[in-house]
């Protein structure tokens, strides 16, 4: 028996970052997406990597389905290895051998979007999904709280001010490609207290920063390698080349292979984990 073909695309992907209506750093995110599921699928994801978020509480996410017919039985918010997944479940699952058009609403705050450089404030998102996305529609919308008018605002390329609102518009984005919009505006004092330096890639220099201690401590301390290993294990891999190798391989040998065997059961969803930070279906 021939399985059924099983594919889909994003027809539409509208999201909408709210900039100073939520308290201290966070910011309020709601996306609509349209699915077009050719064959069974149930379960959509979004990833958001932790380049840009350092948080999303669990207790602020919804989503909804507004196809009629349709609903989510559950949604999940969990920590992967580059990235936090908010994963929800359609109830029923689409029928196979056909094109069936899905809209779901997704709404969530994020902690981390928002940081500081030198004299400005930048909020920044992530967008990549594993199937390729038309019409994907940006918008940065800036609360009047913040007393910020259309020349306060810098666009990164392609984004048009009009008033308190950023927008960006993709007609498409290619599967597995990153579209990283961001603003520059002048410094706010809600936004003292978020993470200083560009947003991007902040992720990648706390990595580093907790790599190099890490290692350090590991030198010192060997009672308690064990315990730094587990927790910092992804961000200090790969560190080796700055000098501490010989720490790294001989801490690592026996956790390294319980890593790989713990995975071997549930390979394909680790595999997308670390290919990582895209949205998917299935």
């Amino acid at each position: 028996m021939v399985e059924a073909q099983k594919t889909y695309s994003i027809t539409s992907f509208t999201s909408q970052v709210s900039v100073g209506t939520a308290s201290s750093c966070y910011v309020n995110v709601v996306e609509t997406v349209e699915y077009a599921f050719t064959g069974s699928f149930s379960t959509i994801s979004r990833a958001v990597p932790y380049t840009v978020a350092l948080d999303i509480p669990s207790s602020s996410v919804k989503v909804d389905v507004l196809t009629p017919g349709y609903s989510m039985s559950y949604t999940s918010t969990t920590s992967e290895a580059n990235a936090y997944y908010i994963t929800s479940t359609i109830y029923p699952s689409t029928p196979s051998g056909v094109t069936t058009t899905i809209k779901i609403r997704r709404s969530y705050t994020v902690k981390g979007p928002v940081s500081k450089n030198g004299n400005n404030n930048v909020v920044t998102y992530f967008y990549r999904e594993a199937s390729d996305v038309a019409n994907l529609s940006v918008s940065f919308v800036f609360d009047s709280s913040l007393n910020l008018n259309s020349n306060d605002l810098t666009a990164s390329t392609g984004g048009t001010v009009s008033g308190t609102t950023v927008t960006y518009f993709k007609s498409s984005l290619i599967a597995n490609s990153e579209f990283i919009p961001y603003v520059t505006f002048p410094v706010r004092s809600q936004f003292d207290s978020c993470a200083t330096s560009s947003s991007v890639g902040i992720g990648t220099i706390l990595g580093i920063v907790f790599a190099v201690i890490v290692f350090v401590i590991c030198a010192i301390v060997c009672s308690i390698i064990g315990f730094f290993r587990r927790v910092f294990y992804r961000p200090s891999y790969g560190f080796g080349y700055y000098g501490f190798g010989p720490t790294y391989y001989q801490a690592d040998p026996g956790f390294h292979h319980h890593h790989h065997h713990h995975h071997q059961s549930g390979g394909h969803h680790h595999h997308g984990g670390i290919t990582g930070t895209s949205g998917f279906a299935h």
